[in-house]
């Protein structure tokens, strides 16, 4: 939710201060691959480094962790577009050789075109190989023209 609202991952860490608790360290991941991260200057300099450094390790084991499902999100996408291109490549190929060895080089595109499971083949692989493309202009015009969400 948080990358289609804000269009990146927010991890914020809260910690004891002179005011009460508050967020002393917030990193931001961009959908670029930017990072920024801030820290409460107050807490920094009235904290031990002990304290410090373990909160700090906390702190980034969380943001690895938010931005860690970025690589299995690309690997599953990539995955369905393969399998749906080996599906209408399994589904048509056989089809479509059958078919060419009984109605001969003359009439094969029309029987072709007449065989459903050529045409599913085809469209299975069609798709397989434009979605990626298709998602790809479809986040760049979504994210250029800004989310609906939260908006009045």
């Amino acid at each position: 939710m948080q990358v289609l609202e804000n269009r990146r991952v927010q991890v914020d860490t809260e910690a004891q201060t002179r005011d009460g608790a508050c967020v002393v360290l917030r990193t931001r991941v961009r959908l670029n691959g930017d990072v920024q991260t801030d820290i409460l200057r107050c807490w920094l300099d009235g904290t031990p480094n002990r304290s410090v450094e373990e909160l700090a390790k906390q702190h980034f084991r969380a943001v690895a962790d938010a931005a860690g499902g970025w690589p299995a999100v690309r690997a599953t996408f990539r995955l369905a577009t393969r399998l749906a291109v080996a599906v209408g490549a399994v589904a048509g190929i056989p089809s479509a050789v059958r078919t060419a060895l009984e109605a001969g080089w003359e009439s094969l595109p029309p029987s072709l075109i007449a065989n459903w499971w050529v045409l599913f083949g085809i469209v299975s692989a069609s798709v397989g190989l434009l979605l990626p493309w298709a998602v790809r202009l479809w986040l760049r015009w979504k994210f250029r023209t800004g989310l609906p969400i939260g908006r009045a």
